[in-house]
C-alpha cells in the first residue's frame, strides 16, 4: 500500500471564506464551512470508498493560519485513484453545485454577516431537503441519496415538502425558490395528493416570494463579478454575472491592444483567460484586477420610508402622462363618478388604498401602485416629486 495525498481548498474554488485575522471565531468557522466542503464533495461524487479519507487540516506559516481538506488515499487501488481523481479534475466553484447554500456570508472586512448554517446538521439538513425538491432529475437525486447515506443521523423525516421559512433563514435563497416551483409544479400535477393543509402550505409560501418579489430589489443573493484595467488613458471597469462574461469583456480590450506587447501570437485563436493574462504579464504600463461582489438583496422600501399614518410616499416618476392626467382628472370637484377619490395636496397626489373598494376602470399602473403600497402595510398612497423611488417599479421620464 502506496499512501499519497492531495489537498483542497476549505471552500467552492469561487466562494468567500474565513480568514484568520479578520473573521471571529477563525477557527470554528473554519473548521465548520471545511466540514461542509467535505460533505458537498460527498453529495457530488458519493461517499469515500475504501483507501481514501478526507480529513481537515490546519497549517501555520507567516501570513497567517489557515484550513485545507486533506484527501489520502491508496496510491495501488484503483478506486480510491480514480475517486481522488474526480476530485482532482471537477473541483467544486459554488456551493449550489452540490445542493448546499452559502453556510456564512462575509463582508468584504472578513467578518461573518450572517450564519446561514452555523453547524454541518444544518447544512446536511437543507441540502437533503432542497434536493429532494427534485426527484425527477437523476443528478440531483444522486446527491441526494449519497448525502442521506453518509450522514444518516442529519436526515429529518419531518416533512416531505418542508415549508418555505423551514427550508431557508432569511434572506430568501434562489434554492428555496426552485424548491417552492417544484411544490407548486407538483401540485398542480397532482391535486388529489394533497390535503387542505398541505394545498395552503403552498399558497401561502408562493404568497410569501410573491412579495419578496415585488418589494425586493434583489429576491435572493447574487455574485457580482467585476475587473478594471488601469491604462495611459485612465480606468475602464467592467462587471458580470459570471467570470467567465468578465473574462470575455476584458479580453476584448486586451485583442484590439494586442499590438502594444510583444507577441507573434494572434489573439483571436486564444481564450479569453490566456489573453488576459498573458497581456498584463506582458505590458510594461498596463494593470488589471479582478473581484467577486456579494450583493445581498435589500427591502425595496425600507421602515423609514413608511410616513405616519401608514402612508406610503412614491416618486410621481412611477406614473406615465396618462396615468397622471387621469389623477388630475379625479381631483377635479366635479368628478363624483371617478372609479378613485383623489385629493390634490401640496405634495401630490394623495388616495387611500383601501382593499374592499371596487377599483373598476382604473388604469393598470395606478392599480399596480395601489397594490404595492398595500403590501407594505400602508392605508393611504402619496404620489409626489419628492417621493422615494423604487427600481424594481415601473420608472417613467417626464
Amino acid at each position: 500500500m502506496t499512501i499519497n495525498c492531495i489537498r483542497i481548498a476549505p471552500v467552492p474554488l469561487d466562494e468567500s471564506c474565513a480568514q484568520h485575522g479578520r473573521t471571529t471565531d477563525f477557527d470554528k468557522i473554519a473548521t465548520i464551512e471545511s466540514a461542509i466542503h467535505r460533505a458537498a464533495l460527498i453529495a457530488r461524487f458519493g461517499t469515500t470508498p475504501d483507501g481514501v479519507t478526507i480529513e481537515i487540516e490546519a497549517a501555520s506559516s507567516t501570513s497567517g493560519r489557515s484550513y485545507n481538506l486533506v484527501v489520502r488515499f491508496d496510491d495501488e487501488d484503483p478506486a480510491a485513484k480514480a475517486y481522488v481523481q474526480c476530485l482532482a479534475d471537477e473541483p467544486l466553484s459554488r456551493w449550489h453545485e452540490a445542493g448546499f447554500t452559502p453556510p456564512f456570508l462575509y463582508a468584504k472586512s472578513g467578518a461573518v454577516q450572517r450564519r446561514m448554517h452555523p453547524t454541518l446538521a444544518s447544512a446536511v439538513r437543507a441540502a437533503i431537503a432542497t434536493l429532494g425538491q427534485f426527484p425527477a432529475n437523476a443528478d440531483l437525486a444522486a446527491m441526494r441519496d449519497n448525502l442521506l447515506a453518509a450522514y444518516p443521523q442529519d436526515h429529518t423525516q419531518s416533512a416531505a415538502n418542508p415549508p418555505l421559512q423551514d427550508l431557508v433563514a432569511e434572506p430568501f435563497t434562489r434554492s428555496a425558490h426552485l424548491a417552492l416551483l417544484a411544490r407548486a409544479r407538483a401540485a398542480i400535477d397532482a391535486p388529489g395528493l394533497l390535503d387542505d393543509d398541505a394545498r395552503n402550505a403552498v399558497i401561502a409560501d408562493i404568497d410569501t416570494a410573491t412579495t419578496r418579489f415585488s418589494t425586493w430589489s434583489l429576491p435572493w443573493p447574487i455574485d457580482v463579478y467585476v475587473g478594471s484595467i488601469d491604462h495611459r488613458a485612465g480606468v475602464n471597469h467592467y462587471a458580470a454575472v459570471t467570470r467567465q462574461a468578465l473574462m470575455h469583456e476584458m479580453a476584448e480590450y486586451c485583442r484590439e491592444f494586442w499590438s502594444e506587447v510583444r507577441d507573434d501570437r494572434d489573439p483571436f485563436t486564444l481564450d479569453d483567460e490566456t489573453v488576459v493574462s498573458d497581456y498584463f504579464q506582458q505590458h510594461p504600463d498596463e494593470f488589471h484586477c479582478t473581484n467577486i461582489e456579494h450583493l445581498l438583496p435589500k427591502p425595496a422600501i425600507d421602515p423609514g420610508f413608511l410616513a405616519e399614518g401608514k402612508v406610503l410616499f412614491l416618486n410621481s416618476r412611477h406614473i406615465d402622462p396618462s396615468s397622471e392626467q387621469h389623477l388630475n382628472e379625479w381631483t377635479r370637484p366635479a368628478a363624483m363618478e371617478a372609479p378613485l377619490f383623489v385629493t390634490d395636496t401640496s405634495m401630490g397626489w394623495f388616495m387611500s388604498t383601501d382593499p374592499d373598494r371596487c377599483f373598476e376602470g382604473i388604469p393598470d399602473e395606478i392599480e399596480g401602485l395601489l397594490n404595492f403600497a398595500r403590501s407594505q402595510g400602508a392605508d393611504h398612497l402619496l404620489i409626489g416629486c419628492d417621493g422615494v423611488t423604487v427600481y424594481n417599479l415601473p420608472l417613467h421620464d417626464h
